[in-house]
């Protein structure tokens, strides 16, 4: 009899063990608000650091040779409007990106770190956007094509 109450009492134990890893596991994946980019199409990556200061997205780095530094942005430029979106929160930045990549082009209003005025600036995405990111050729555009 007491065998038989130890092995009811391990497989109780087990079942509730089992049962208490799946619902946390099941908990852990509807973690809200969900953390990172949302899903969808892949947004356009230009190539800085930033974050939000509620004003603007603050740049901390560039990485050189990436679109960002083609348009000149630097560290301690403050990007205020992105896509006709006001970056004044942090799920902004996200929000003008998936519109960048519907219209193919990023437009950027940046108050510039040096003079303190605002700049705009635009990158062309390679064919309505996307993954991959090209400049458009300065013959083409010469060419008015």
């Amino acid at each position: 009899m007491r065998t038989l109450l130890k092995s009811s009492a391990l497989c109780l134990v087990l079942v509730s063990f089992v049962a208490m890893t799946a619902s946390a596991e099941e908990a852990a994946m509807r973690i809200w608000p969900p953390v990172g980019p949302p899903p969808g199409p892949s947004l356009p990556v230009l190539g800085f650091h930033s974050f939000n200061t509620g004003g603007g997205e603050q740049v901390t780095s560039v990485h050189w040779g990436s679109p960002a530094s083609r348009m000149g942005l630097e560290p301690q430029d403050v990007i205020v409007r992105a896509n006709g979106v006001h970056l004044s929160y942090p799920g902004a930045w996200y929000r003008a990106m998936r519109r960048a990549a519907r219209e193919g082009v990023v437009r950027l209003t940046i108050i510039d770190c040096r003079t303190g005025y605002p700049v705009h600036r635009t990158h062309y995405l390679g064919y309505g956007g996307g993954g991959t990111l090209k400049h458009r050729s300065s013959s083409v555009a010469r060419s008015g094509r």
